[in-house]
């Protein structure tokens, strides 16, 4: 056997691998997948009640540290709202 023949022969199983691969990866996309944009404006994005709730949670822990950091901030709603967005 060449030389050529014989590398031919021990190429062509991994030409034949990569092939089925890409294949494969085609046939397991998800149905019904969406592609969301992070970084302009996308209603569907905004809307996820995955990025909801972790508003949702990260902003009760917010308020959690504050009146744990100072309790006097809960003596009025002014005092509240300079220790959460900063004096104006």
């Amino acid at each position: 056997m060449s030389t050529r023949k014989t590398l031919a022969a021990l190429l062509a199983p991994f030409a034949l691998l990569s092939a089925l691969a890409v294949a494969q990866h085609a046939q397991h996309s998800e149905p019904g997948t969406v592609t969301l944009d992070a970084q302009g404006h996308s209603p569907e994005w905004e809307q996820s009640p995955h990025w909801r709730e972790l508003y949702e949670l990260s902003v009760a822990r917010e308020i959690v540290g504050i009146v744990k950091d100072d309790p006097s901030v809960l003596d009025s709603y002014e005092n509240f709202l300079v220790a959460l967005r900063g004096p104006r």
